[in-house]
């Protein structure tokens, strides 16, 4: 292992994605929301269609960062 000592500067610091308090509600209401949506789906109270369509409301809506990766 080989280790580097900086000299007069600070580390640089990582880049870091932080998630602020508003990003989190927002991923949790999306979360949950997109749960609620499933149960409707799973019991027949709605079409696969409106279910599609509720979801990309629901991304736009809440803009949440998971739906990238849910896509």
């Amino acid at each position: 292992m080989q280790i580097t000592k900086l000299e007069g500067e600070a580390a640089p610091k990582p880049n870091v994605n932080a998630y602020s308090q508003e990003d989190l509600q927002n991923e949790f209401d999306y979360l949950l929301a997109e749960m609620v949506l499933k149960k409707m789906v799973d019991k027949g109270l709605i079409s696969d269609d409106e279910c599609t369509r509720i979801s990309e409301k629901n991304r736009e809506i809440f803009s949440p960062r998971s739906a990238e990766i849910m896509l």
